[in-house]
């Protein structure tokens, strides 16, 4: 008791000593990397010849100047506005009838509506913004002169600031303009991480096919191009290009490409091309302009895009089915039309492809078409609204070289099915009258009915529990014919069936003998019948089109090995007797919300996602699937249970998680992870054909499993 006072005091002390000396170390941890500010006041700046007093010092950072932009503006004559919602600086220059977004902390700025990148990003600093002085003002148009080392001189740029003049949206956008336009300021890319071009749905690493020269990227495109079906010759001095009746040729030796079509040859002063070794580098910028692309670069996945222009729209309306011809630059591929929520009509979005054609309406004379309008949105992805006077036509793409036609057919909406005591009747609604084409097959029997220049929006399959009708099967042709086929899959061979038809809907009747409304069915559920034969499977391999998934350590995508599992699962089930749909065909990439309604729509049995797992730690490693409703549990399990046991890999379970595809699907469903592609001895592995014949087979007897218990 005598020595507390003392002893508290030491534990004070010692308690102050070690929080100061972690204070010190965490302070000390470089946690975030900053560059240092130092405010200067050894820069002196002038406008034409009248020097521009400033009341803040500008700033040095990473030895890049930085200045205040409110002080320059009274003196240059801008108008700087401040908004609020969006956190950023709107700059006007008057005389150049030039705007510009500048976004603190980010490399991006638009200048009339276009995206371009800073080398640095502005900053807030005392209350203040700070833009880098001369990326900033070139992109405003003005020169940037240095006088001395520690002097600067800003003068308009006449020519740069004609060509930032936003064009009248009546004007035709002029070739001089298109080039400006494709000169869009890139960031200088690091080659120590990711970086992808994409010709429209196809994404390329060039992360180590790249390097930059003199603000110019320089790209081995060779190998790029090859995948893209160009062909590709190359020899000592040169190296050439040829696509769709156009052909590129790059000299090393000058600056003179020559660009030949099926009707022209023309010679134009691009940079030229860099020659390292055996490879030729070709400019990024010069790629785009001969092939008559624009780009947009994606800061955030590091992609950068090469959009097709659309050239020429011409509308055939002088006969039925009226059709609209889109040519491009460049292969486009339209989304699937999207009925308009408030008009009689369809959107049409086109990703990765801009407009050099006047927005707004299109010239129509049709009694079926009413408008047709083309718009831009952020040189991103084109636009097309098609809107109708009356009739419920349904635009059908298909697509020759580069041309992509729009007819527009009549639609089957809906097909019905009514059970009487001695007759079953199939009712076809279309949106216009139609006559069909009808013929009985005995065996198997069934009843096919074909509908011409007509399209359909209907299940694959629909199952009936019927005395004489089993299920209807539906599909749609996309060949010249442009034909629907539907057929009635019929548990009798029947001799006859009798047919009406109405303004907007085709009746047929099967009238059923005594025999066969006599005869003893005993029917199961779908969802209680044991076995394969006739269970409805749809399997959604991952991914696709230009959403690859995992990527691999050699750049191997997820979506390759993903669609080859799908397709040797697909040959199992179909050798059972089961109906495939497949949600994913081809590099194509669905959205998710597609997939789960294709496996609504079809009623499916079962629902399986087939992915390959990726990871950050390349050490990561083994089998895993996926479940999240109940019903989904059993069969995940089942799959599983197979997979573990022939992969022979670590056995990472069974796991819950609420996936889209899961969560919205009404049968159960599971999604395989068989193994990680970011893993080398995984990799190898799902390299091997007998590696993804496993995976299918592992799957397959998991499926059989469940539905035989």
């Amino acid at each position: 008791m005598v020595y507390y006072p003392l002893m508290k005091k030491i534990f004070i002390f010692l308690l102050i000593v070690s929080f100061s000396y972690t204070s010190l170390v965490f302070s000390e941890t470089p946690s975030i990397k900053k560059d240092p500010v130092v405010p200067t006041s050894n820069y002196s700046f002038f406008f034409n010849d009248s020097k521009i007093e400033l009341d803040s010092p500008p700033l040095l950072i990473n030895e890049q100047l930085f200045i205040p932009l409110r002080d320059f503006s009274s003196h240059l004559n801008l108008d700087v506005n401040y908004q609020l919602k969006d956190d950023a600086y709107v700059i006007n220059v008057p005389k150049s009838r030039l705007s510009a977004l500048f976004i603190p902390n980010s490399t991006e700025v638009w200048v009339n509506q276009k995206k371009q990148y800073l080398n640095q990003a502005p900053l807030n600093y005392n209350q203040r913004l700070y833009i880098p002085l001369i990326d900033s003002f070139k992109s405003l148009a003005f020169n940037v002169e240095r006088l001395s080392t520690q002097s600067y001189k800003l003068s308009v740029n006449p020519k740069q600031a004609s060509l930032s003049k936003t064009p009248d949206s009546s004007e035709k956008l002029s070739p001089s303009l298109l080039r400006q336009i494709d000169n869009l300021q890139l960031p200088e890319f690091e080659d120590d991480r990711p970086l992808y071009i994409s010709f429209g749905t196809s994404l390329h690493n060039i992360q180590s096919e790249f390097f930059n020269k003199n603000g110019m990227t320089y790209v081995n495109f060779a190998p790029i191009l090859k995948k893209e079906k160009f062909k590709v010759t190359q020899t000592k001095d040169s190296i050439s290009i040829s696509k769709n009746n156009k052909t590129i040729t790059w000299s090393i030796k000058n600056r003179t490409t020559k660009i030949k079509t099926r009707h022209s040859t023309e010679n134009r002063p691009l940079i030229k091309p860099i020659k390292k070794g055996k490879t030729i580098f070709l400019p990024l910028q010069a790629v785009v302009i001969a092939l008559d692309y624009n780009l947009h670069w994606d800061s955030r996945d590091r992609i950068i895009t090469l959009l097709s222009h659309i050239k020429k729209i011409k509308v055939n309306d002088k006969k039925h089915p009226p059709t609209i011809t889109i040519t491009s630059s460049g292969p486009i591929s339209p989304k699937p039309p999207k009925p308009s929520f408030w008009g009689n009509g369809y959107y049409i979005k086109i990703p990765y492809a801009i407009s050099q054609l006047n927005q707004g309406n299109i010239p129509v004379n049709d009694r079926d078409l009413k408008t047709i309008e083309l718009s831009n949105h952020n040189d991103e992805f084109s636009e097309l609204f098609v809107g109708f006077n009356n009739s419920k036509l349904y635009p059908h793409i298909s697509k020759k070289g580069l041309d992509t036609t729009i007819t527009f057919l009549n639609m089957i909406n809906k097909v019905e099915v009514f059970a009487d005591t001695n007759k079953n009747i199939v009712d076809i609604y279309s949106s216009t009258p139609v006559k069909p084409k009808l013929w009985l097959s005995k065996n198997p029997s069934k009843l096919v009915i074909d509908y011409p220049k007509i399209v359909n929006h209907l299940p694959e399959i629909q199952r009936y529990n019927l005395q004489l009708i089993d299920r209807i099967r539906t599909s749609f042709s996309s060949k010249s014919s442009l034909r629907t086929r539907i057929v009635v899959d019929l548990k009798e061979t029947i001799s006859t069936y009798n047919i009406s038809t109405t303004q907007d809907k085709t009746s047929i009747t099967f009238f059923l003998n005594e025999e066969i409304v006599n005869k003893k069915r005993y029917i199961t559920s779908r969802s209680k019948g044991k076995g394969l034969k006739n269970k409805v499977i749809v399997l959604d391999a991952g991914h696709g089109g230009r959403d690859p998934g995992g990527v691999g350590i050699h750049h191997e995508f997820e979506k390759t090995y993903a669609l080859d599992i799908t397709e040797r699962l697909k040959k199992l089930l179909l050798n059972e007797g089961v109906y495939v749909v497949e949600a994913r065909k081809g590099d194509t990439n669905p959205s998710l919300s597609d997939r789960v309604s294709i496996a609504n729509k079809n009623k499916a049995d079962a629902l399986i996602s087939i992915h390959i797992n990726y990871f950050i730690n390349k050490n990561t490693a083994g089998t895993e699937t996926y479940y999240y409703k109940y019903k989904d549990k059993k069969l995940a399990q089942e799959i599983h249970k197979e997979m573990a046991k022939a992969l022979k890999r670590p056995n990472r379970g069974v796991k819950r998680s609420k996936l889209y595809v899961l969560n919205h699907s009404n049968m159960p469903g599971a999604l395989i992870e068989p193994l990680f592609i970011t893993n080398p001895t995984e990799l190898a592995l799902l390299k091997k054909p007998s590696t993804r014949q496993k995976i299918a087979e592992a799957t397959y007897r998991g499926i059989r499993n469940y539905f035989s218990k």
